[in-house]
């Protein structure tokens, strides 16, 4: 996915300036569509020599099967002696980097009160239990309660950062028949995608209809038929 390929461009630079070679393991997909995949696919880490290492960066949010990151980061602790990197996942075993969306999430949405004048602000986080999900949602939360805005609980969603979650919000706020927000925030630009295709199929535009704002400002997001 774009976020993972730009940390992976970004550390094979800075890698290559230090003359370290990079070997990268990951799966095929993001999300396995049978057992026999999951199988398949997550093999590729049983098979890593990680004590011939000088050093390992583990990105285990990236991995969904159930399980996986935790029994990742056991063989880990178990067979690596060298310095090791948890990104974007908190770890009780080694030093962690996380980024800090509180801060983007919250311009966002204040640009979208500040200069759009909108004030009926739906959000699309992701699942409940993910710490990047509830960090966005406060910040939109926070965002809107500092400019007098209420949040009803008909105007926070949540999916799970991929297209079809976006997708499905769409089909269900045309089912409903309810009255659709001004605009509607997105945790991710993957989400906001799917819901701009659902509503454009359904006969809404946008922005004239409802707007959409996505969050990583992925090429995709920038190039998709409606530019996010």
């Amino acid at each position: 996915e774009y976020y993972q390929a730009d940390v992976l461009t970004g550390f094979e630079k800075r890698a290559f300036e230090y003359d370290y070679d990079v070997c990268v393991f990951g799966m095929y997909q993001k999300y396995q569509s049978s057992a026999a995949r999951e199988i398949g696919e997550t093999s590729i880490f049983s098979i890593i020599p990680y004590e011939e290492f000088d050093g390992v960066v583990m990105m285990l949010d990236t991995l969904q099967t159930p399980g996986l990151a935790d029994s990742i980061e056991l063989i880990v602790k178990e067979r690596c002696s060298c310095p090791v990197l948890s990104v974007d996942k908190l770890s009780d075993n080694f030093a962690s980097i996380t980024p800090n969306h509180y801060t983007a999430v919250k311009a966002e949405i204040a640009h979208l009160i500040e200069e759009h004048g909108y004030t009926d602000i739906a959000y699309l986080t992701g699942k409940a239990w993910h710490p990047y999900s509830k960090e966005r949602l406060r910040a939109f939360v926070d965002c809107m309660h500092e400019h007098g805005l209420e949040v009803p609980d008909n105007r926070i969603f949540y999916g799970d950062f991929w297209y079809t979650s976006g997708e499905n919000l769409g089909d269900r706020l045309v089912r409903s028949g309810d009255r659709l927000p001004q605009v509607i925030a997105c945790a991710n630009d993957c989400m906001a995608i799917g819901l701009a295709k659902s509503l454009t199929a359904n006969g809404y535009r946008i922005p004239d209809d409802i707007a959409i704002m996505g969050y990583d400002s992925t090429e995709e997001g920038r190039l998709s038929p409606v530019p996010l």
